[in-house]
């Protein structure tokens, strides 16, 4: 496990899968939670460190580089050394973040080039990969992929601050064409071979990604924060913008304590919302408490508290729902 940290891997193929490992990490602090769940654990840097040496007549069935080739300016000093560790049928198992992810693309599309503390644009990060990218420099450095996976994020899920909206609409419909527009991060199972392998094709996509918006709902207890809301006490959930009718659906929390208030952040975002029914229901599907605009009339929501939103939105409404116009980007109000 090289760049084990402090040891959650090790941990885990420990405990659940019976595996003896080894690892690598920087510093002591973290080898020193790392080593009851190793066999053995190097403190080194493996930009510079010697793995043969250090390893020296170990050979291994599978070598773990996750989230470490892109923290080194000569990976491929890594790689030689672990088709030397592996056994006849050994695998590497890489995950490297996609620099073709739709939020980074977006942003340096508007002229922002952010680095962070983590993600993506990691303050450590020196190489840069997206799927082309790698499966070509493992095949030049003579590693055969025998399978890609892929870690999936929706764009409000991520670190980046931008909407897909908020690009020319061509430019949006581009962007989210990509088949990895939302691959985070790729899962790489590689095996070493004699040859120079070709770059594997980009794969096709059945249907392109979109642009989304956030809804949140918060939700007050009797028993925290005085029965007010906070930002512990929300939950979220996305949809699809533009999507002609669609149902947003959020599981909530088993709780002892009364659930005093409910208040819905319906979009992180101005624009017009068609809104059609609100139900709340239990487990079983039985119906607890549900306002439809078929049935209800709208002034029931906005008598309600509220904020940024006028519930007589100066266009006609569709058949069968209420338009709302969301007058701001933090629009809410509390279901009565």
């Amino acid at each position: 496990d090289l760049g084990c940290g402090s040891g959650a891997l090790g941990q885990y193929l420990h405990h659940t899968k019976g595996c003896s490992v080894d690892g690598v990490t920087l510093n002591e602090a973290e080898a020193a939670h790392a080593r009851p769940y190793y066999q053995r654990v190097l403190v080194d840097n493996l930009e510079t460190c010697d793995l043969l040496a250090a390893f020296a007549g170990q050979r291994y069935d599978a070598i773990v580089c996750a989230d470490v080739l892109e923290h080194l300016s000569r990976p491929e000093r890594i790689l030689d050394a672990c088709r030397e560790l592996l056994t006849a049928d050994g695998q590497l198992l890489i995950s490297v973040p996609n620099a073709g992810y739709c939020g980074l693309i977006a942003e340096l599309m508007q002229g922002e080039f952010r680095y962070r503390e983590e993600g993506l644009l990691d303050r450590t990060h020196l190489r840069f990969f997206t799927r082309q990218s790698l499966t070509r420099f493992l095949g030049e450095q003579r590693w055969a992929i025998d399978a890609i996976d892929t870690i999936q994020r929706e764009l409000p899920e991520s670190e980046f601050e931008v909407a897909l909206d908020s690009l020319p609409p061509a430019a949006a419909r581009h962007l989210l064409g990509a088949p990895d527009a939302l691959t985070y991060q790729f899962i790489t199972i590689a095996r070493p071979v004699a040859d120079v392998q070709a770059a594997l094709a980009a794969p096709t996509l059945a249907a392109p990604a979109q642009a989304r918006f956030t809804a949140q709902l918060y939700l007050a207890y009797a028993d925290q924060c005085a029965g007010q809301y906070a930002e512990d006490c929300k939950l979220t959930v996305t949809g699809v913008i533009g999507e002609t009718r669609q149902t947003l659906r959020i599981a909530l929390p088993a709780r002892s304590a009364p659930l005093t208030r409910l208040r819905l952040d319906p979009a992180d975002r101005p624009g017009f919302l068609h809104l059609y029914r609100l139900s709340l229901r239990r487990l079983s599907g039985e119906l607890v408490w549900q306002w439809s605009c078929e049935r209800d009339p709208r002034s029931v929501l906005a008598q309600a508290p509220h904020s940024q939103i006028v519930w007589q939105a100066p266009l006609p409404a569709a058949a069968s729902a209420s338009l709302l116009l969301l007058a701001g980007d933090d629009p809410w109000f509390e279901l009565p």
